[in-house]
């Protein structure tokens, strides 16, 4: 069976030689030749390749010079096989082949024009025209069948232009082990045949800047500044380092790990600094404020925004395991209603809500209002960022009641809240 091969690590073979006494004068299976008096069935299982995809594995038996390709039991998962060995001592190896990406084939369509020539080894056949080639070995058709006595274009159709393709047949696995074969005993061993493709490429390690740094982030024009980088490479590669600006002026050096850079006209300025090693590169950058050197006695200011969305209560539960397993509605629901819970029962209400960010930690607030029964605080997780849940106890009223619970949420003066109806019975 055909398999193609992602991954050979470690396939376990096990291997038990089933001794019979054999007449002498027999041959192996691919190489005939003399054997001795006793030789023995060497029955070979090669387990745990189902998953692996193996297109062949085979087994040779040394100093007898004995191989056998094993066939692919698919139900079993295993490669098995039989070998005819002579007793004494053994080397057994397998090797396992599979089918891996190669260039296209040596040549077109492999070795030349559809196999060695053109068709074959000559004009459509073996001889020129009319000769040995096409329309027989004579004259006109002669008295043979039509074109040549032979199926067309020589030995058949090619299969996939004449088994070239861009795969190629090739050993992926190998191990071995060394047993001694005794006359009618039943011998075991057991081998691992390792993978012998090479591990997949190791993408290389960037380099990290470890801090960067400026001798101060406000100056005046023609004043210089100093800047200093600080970065490393884990692989120990070479670092290069170039040094750029968005504004008027000049580096005493850009290509240093510290240089100095002295600003030509007035304004915020981004100074960034890229550090390359191998093709990999990193950047990171600072901003200096450049004053006119008039003596006017200008200032700057520096300002950063934080956005605060809206949040946004996005679904309430109800619970009491195992009567009443987790019941949910959102903001998406036809109707806000919860299930009809029983009167004077504890259950186990949840809401969750949305803030977006991680801005205005500090300022959050969630709550739940119940127009009936108690309600008792169990869990927050707010303010974690982005998304937190609350949990609350809720013991429904002793009598008959229809009560609104709300959510509520807030960060800042920013708020949401999501109410839904339970009847109580």
């Amino acid at each position: 069976m055909s398999k193609r091969f992602t991954l050979v690590a470690g396939a376990l073979v096990g291997l038990s030689a089933l001794m019979a006494a054999c007449s002498p004068g027999g041959g192996t299976e691919e190489n005939p030749q003399q054997q001795p008096d006793i030789e023995g069935a060497a029955e070979v299982s090669v387990k745990g390749l189902a998953a692996y995809q193996l297109h062949s594995v085979v087994v040779t038996a040394q100093p007898a010079n004995i191989s056998k390709e094993l066939l692919y039991n698919a139900d079993a998962g295993t490669f098995t096989g039989t070998l005819v060995l002579p007793v004494g001592p053994q080397t057994l190896t397998a090797n396992g082949y599979a089918y891996v990406s190669n260039t296209p084939d040596g040549g077109p369509f492999d070795g030349g024009p559809f196999d060695g020539g053109a068709f074959d080894a000559g004009s459509f056949d073996a001889g020129p025209s009319f000769d040995g080639g096409i329309f027989d070995a004579g004259s006109s058709f002669d008295a043979g069948s039509s074109f040549d006595a032979g199926p067309s274009f020589d030995a058949g159709p090619w299969p996939s232009f004449d088994a070239g393709s861009s795969t190629a047949l090739t050993l992926v696995a190998t191990g071995s082990a060394t047993t001694n074969i005794v006359a009618n005993t039943t011998t075991g061993v057991s081998l691992r045949i390792y993978d012998l493709t090479p591990p997949e490429n190791q993408p290389d390690i960037a380099p990290i800047i470890r801090a960067l740094t400026v001798s101060n982030t406000s100056t005046i024009v023609n004043q210089p500044v100093t800047l200093s980088v600080d970065a490393v490479d884990l692989d120990g590669d070479p670092l290069s380092y170039l040094w750029h600006a968005d504004c008027g002026g000049g580096f005493a050096d850009r290509n240093a790990a510290t240089t100095t850079f002295t600003a030509s006209v007035p304004g915020a300025c981004n100074l960034a600094v890229s550090v390359v090693s191998r093709g990999q590169a990193v950047t990171d950058s600072v901003t200096v404020v450049v004053f006119p050197n008039d003596g006017a006695g200008s200032g700057g200011v520096q300002v950063n925004g934080e956005y605060i969305p809206r949040p946004i209560v996005a679904s309430i539960s109800i619970s009491n395991y195992p009567e009443l397993p987790y019941s949910y509605i959102y903001r998406s629901s036809s109707a806000a209603n919860l299930p009809t819970v029983r009167a004077g029962e504890t259950y186990e209400l949840e809401f969750s809500t949305y803030y977006g960010t991680s801005a205005g930690l500090s300022s959050r607030t969630t709550n739940l209002d119940v127009t009936c029964g108690t309600v008792l605080k169990v869990y927050d997780s707010c303010p974690s960022p982005n998304q937190c849940y609350s949990i609350y106890s809720w013991t429904a009223p002793s009598s008959s009641a229809a009560c609104r619970v709300t959510a509520n949420a807030s960060v800042d003066s920013l708020s949401d809240s999501f109410s839904a109806g339970i009847l109580v019975k």
